[in-house]
């Protein structure tokens, strides 16, 4: 089961049922799939499954251990021909071995056990084609602690109050370890970059106040005291106050993004 790092959203003015344009971009500038052969690994409900396809590849497979998961896919690509979905571990995926251009592994340490890491990325070297890339997203502790700021709003509360945050997103591996684990295994030319996403455009401060609000007092008793719950709401009025001054400078709209972390490598020619 995923673990939890934002609640769902809730009194957006704005969201998006596609990719971020930033996401766009960079897929575009380091996996060029057009016309490749792509297997999206830990594919969900396909959203980046279609986009691949969308972005040009000759065929993308998109697999996945849910099949609750899959069948969310394939009712959303139900229009694609180019696309097919396959139930199976990441682990140990039983497909042939060198047969894709690029690998695509968006969201899925999050849900493996350390011990998995490797077993995973030895996996994704064997899928690859000579020559083949592979391009990781996920989120780190870094990522997640990155200082608030106008557009990282989550930020402010996560660098302030790190105990929000679910113990076991802090126990993931982080961005330096994920690039040593994929250059022992013998990725080249291994890269990392961080990319910020929008989350969400919220009508106004209240609107995002109101899930800050959500978030902390659902969340499990034992991770905070009523003192500190009380401190927390406190400081999420002062930051509605500050947010405010925000929504005024962008005609009432705050944007909200999120920080992930991208590694890109290339297998052995």
């Amino acid at each position: 089961m995923a673990t939890r790092v934002y609640p769902e959203k809730r009194g957006l003015l704005q969201t998006s049922d596609r990719p971020d344009p930033a996401w766009l971009e960079a897929v575009t500038t380091l996996i060029p799939p057009s016309g490749k052969l792509v297997l999206d690994l830990g594919c969900g409900d396909g959203l980046y499954t279609q986009a691949l396809a969308d972005l040009g590849a000759a065929y993308v497979i998109g697999l996945d251990s849910s099949e609750e998961q899959l069948e969310q896919a394939r009712r959303r690509c139900a229009g694609s021909r180019n696309i097919e979905f396959l139930r199976g571990n990441a682990l140990a995926t039983g497909l042939l071995a060198e047969r894709y251009d690029i690998v695509f592994m968006r969201a899925l340490l999050r849900d493996l056990r350390p011990t998995e890491l490797r077993p995973c990325f030895i996996e994704a070297y064997r899928l690859l084609k000579p020559g083949g890339c592979l391009l990781v997203q996920d989120q780190t502790p870094e990522d997640l602690l990155e200082p608030g700021s106008k557009t990282h709003i989550w930020g402010y509360l996560f660098t302030r109050y790190p105990r929000l945050v679910d113990q076991r997103v802090l126990a993931r591996c982080k961005r330096e370890e994920v690039r040593q684990i994929m250059q022992d295994i013998g990725f080249r030319e291994v890269q990392q970059r961080t990319l910020w996403e929008t989350r969400g455009v919220y009508p106004n401060s209240s609107a995002l106040a109101e899930e800050l609000v959500s978030y902390v007092l659902n969340a499990p008793p034992s991770e905070m005291s009523e003192e500190e719950v009380n401190e927390l709401l406190a400081y999420i009025a002062f930051l509605e106050e500050h947010l405010a001054q925000q929504e005024q400078a962008h005609g009432g709209e705050i944007i909200a993004q999120e920080c992930w972390t991208l590694w890109h490598g290339r297998k052995a020619a």
